[in-house]
């Protein structure tokens, strides 16, 4: 099903992206624009807009990589919790991943794309660059499938391309390079490196979870948890909120992408932690926070993540930062309320697919985070991007 975006300007904040990213391309050569109202419509999410890009490259050089090596699995700091991430590298994405690499209690022992609003390829090499801000470039990065298993659920092209441009030039190129395996194979390679022991945590769609977990179920067994960014569980959805031509009002993007694939996540038994809209639309950056964020940033991290959020308040004076509440919350779960729920994904309802919807007929399959106490959380925020 081919999409356009319709959706006029004001009224969603994914069609705000598109434009943002688009504008940001022309950075280098013209000043700043005028800052844009924000939109009436508060409710919806507003995005972090990315700073300057880079030119793309020129075809040549674009010449062929050298070929990809195979992974290199991680030793286990016993000390640490041991993380996998599969991201679809939107505008928060970068925020959370940051924040896990600064975490002294997390250790990533590799990341994936995934499909989203990212294309596979360039996301997986912009984690590459985020890897080298904080000089953990050893972490192997995979490239994700790029097609959901079943449907042709995609978020439009438009907002695509502007989140496949590399970032600023405060954030460095990379020297490491992607590795042979994908993002499936990757994540299976580590589970089963350390079997009961490996958290997933999804930021973006689950393609390539299920993808490992049809190719082995016994996966599911060997992997300790899987805590993820998604759903709207006792609030609406956001998709045709954000983009009319889809008529969903009860789903959220990320579960809504490969909507058979997160049933088939939901349904393998791994132990679920869950972070829907029900707690993200709780958390925004206004300028104050900002303020304060940028004036205690002291380490490359903070630094960097203080520069993607600047150019924002050149479009709106606030904005959601949906990955990165997940991320925190995961570390710091007594700063959040809980939910024991049991989550049916809908994937029979043209109009509902991905919807995330409790039964009270049936056993908890997740902990749902459905409030936040924001202050705690942007504290912890500084704290361990400065770590």
């Amino acid at each position: 099903m081919t999409r356009r975006p319709n959706a006029p300007a004001g009224r969603s904040w994914k069609v705000w992206l598109a434009l943002i990213l688009s504008a940001l391309v022309l950075f280098a050569c013209a000043p700043a624009p005028s800052p844009t109202p924000v939109p009436t419509r508060t409710a919806v999410p507003q995005p972090i807009a990315t700073p300057t890009a880079v030119p793309l490259p020129t075809s040549t050089e674009m010449a062929a990589p050298p070929a990809a090596a195979t992974a290199a699995i991680p030793a286990l700091d016993t000390d640490r919790m041991p993380v996998f991430i599969t991201t679809d590298m939107s505008s928060d994405d970068p925020v959370a991943i940051l924040y896990l690499l600064s975490h002294p209690e997390v250790q990533v022992l590799g990341i994936g794309s995934a499909d989203g609003v990212a294309h596979v390829e360039p996301g997986a090499r912009n984690v590459l660059r985020l890897l080298a801000v904080v000089g953990q470039e050893d972490i192997p990065v995979a490239v994700g499938r790029a097609e959901s298993l079943e449907g042709d659920h995609s978020f439009p092209g438009l907002w695509r391309s502007g989140a496949d441009r590399p970032y600023g030039s405060f954030i460095p190129e990379a020297k490491a390079d992607l590795v042979e395996e994908s993002t499936a194979e990757l994540l299976a390679k580590v589970v089963n490196t350390y079997p009961g022991e490996v958290t997933v945590v999804l930021l973006g769609a689950h393609t390539d979870l299920a993808l490992a977990l049809r190719d082995d179920p016994d996966l599911a067994g060997r992997t300790k948890r899987v805590f993820m960014m998604g759903g709207a569980v006792h609030v609406p959805g956001n998709i045709q909120a954000e983009y009319s031509a889809i008529a969903n009002e009860a789903a959220e993007w990320n579960l809504w992408v490969d909507y058979v694939a997160t049933a088939e996540v939901f349904s393998a038994g791994i132990p679920l932690g869950m972070v829907p809209l029900d707690a993200t639309n709780q958390v925004r950056v206004d300028r104050a926070y900002f303020n304060e964020f940028e004036s205690k940033a002291e380490s490359a991290a903070a630094k960097a993540v203080a520069q993607l959020w600047k150019s924002s308040f050149n479009f709106s004076s606030q904005f959601y930062i949906w990955d990165v509440v997940a991320a925190v919350v995961m570390m710091s779960p007594d700063i959040a309320g809980w939910e024991s729920l049991a989550i049916e994904v809908v994937t029979d309802e043209p109009n509902n697919l991905g919807q995330t919807r409790p039964r009270a007929d049936q056993p908890p399959n997740a902990e749902v985070c459905v409030s936040v106490d924001v202050p705690r959380l942007q504290e912890d925020l500084i704290r361990v991007l400065n770590h």
